[in-house]
């Protein structure tokens, strides 16, 4: 395993945790701006 792999797929792991943070802070917007409610996510 050289190193170019494992950053490779370190840095894959980090825009995926990213893309998580984002999409969670996205919904928590709506939510708080009353698009979504509560009733419609659970």
């Amino acid at each position: 395993m050289s190193y170019e792999i494992d950053g490779r797929s370190r840095v894959r792991a980090v825009a995926v945790y990213a893309a998580v943070i984002s999409v969670a802070i996205v919904i928590g917007m709506l939510v708080r701006s009353g698009v979504i409610t509560d009733h419609i996510l659970w």
